[in-house]
């Protein structure tokens, strides 16, 4: 389980299924200083849609979009029951690979188990022009979120910016080698899941801090094999070592700066090669 704030990551955990999906309660807690003030959204994906997980998000978050697709029987009935009138105009949308669906756009209220109240469910039917029957796809969201079918084609749309925030979870899992834990001890491994979770987030406040506008889509792996593994030759010259660091030429004045404000008791020179 794992808590994103923009591109940093905040809290991570590492344990069995239920262990890791009861995290999220606490995860919520322990970062509620960071939205005092102004507005904010947070994306889910369906390990955090059981009933208590929806209340926590609607208590620590003032906007928050959930997929819903493992208890989804009671909602499909409903959608399914529907008015075509509740529904809006089906478009022809590409959907996944590369076919076209007819896609609608409704909402529908339910209370699923463990929730004190009906909670609202931005709700999308397809299917294929072809098939007779309707697929249904749902996003859970705060109340008060919208009423019309183009509300709810906006939530699900926004919703789908979650896709950018699961790129950065398969950056940390790829580039820095998280994808299987090393030891068979499981206190040992969230140790190590930790420390990989402090390297990413270095690197990340190196690319919002020092590296320049063009270098912040990069992946980590980019930035340390092109931007940190530089290749260094230590030379003895009159009585003196000198490091000679070899740097591209378009980033000589971005390296020049971040020694200068590291190491401002060693005189840096350039020189073009």
């Amino acid at each position: 389980q794992t808590l994103w704030a923009g591109p940093l990551l905040l809290e991570c955990e590492l344990g069995g299924q239920r262990g890791v999906s009861d995290c999220f309660e606490k995860f919520s807690a322990n970062s509620s200083h960071l939205r005092e003030e102004g507005r904010h959204y947070l994306y889910a994906d369906s390990g955090s849609s059981e009933g208590d997980h929806l209340h926590c998000a609607s208590r620590h978050f003032t906007r928050h979009s959930i997929s819903y697709n493992k208890w989804t029987s009671p909602l499909e009935r409903l959608a399914a029951e529907l008015p075509e009138s509740s529904w809006g105009e089906a478009t022809l949308q590409s959907w996944r690979g590369g076919s076209k669906h007819l896609v609608a756009y409704s909402w529908i209220k339910h209370q699923p188990e463990g929730c004190e109240s009906p909670r609202l469910f931005a709700t999308l039917r397809h299917k294929r022009e072809d098939d007779m029957f309707w697929q249904y796809c749902f996003v859970e969201v705060e109340e008060g979120r919208g009423h019309s079918p183009e509300q709810s084609q906006a939530a699900f749309a926004r919703h789908g910016l979650k896709g950018e925030c699961e790129r950065r979870f398969s950056e940390i899992l790829s580039d820095l080698g998280l994808h299987r834990p090393p030891c068979k001890d499981l206190g040992a491994n969230d140790c190590w899941y930790s420390l990989g979770a402090m390297a990413y987030n270095l690197l990340g406040a190196l690319k919002l801090l020092v590296l320049p506008q063009g270098d912040l889509a990069k992946r980590p792996r980019t930035i340390m094999h092109r931007l940190l593994l530089l290749p260094m030759e230590l030379k003895r010259h009159a009585r003196q070592l000198k490091t000679v660091v070899y740097v591209c030429k378009e980033r000589l004045a971005a390296w020049k700066a971040i020694f200068e404000e590291w190491l401002p008791q060693y005189p840096v020179h350039t020189r073009a090669g």
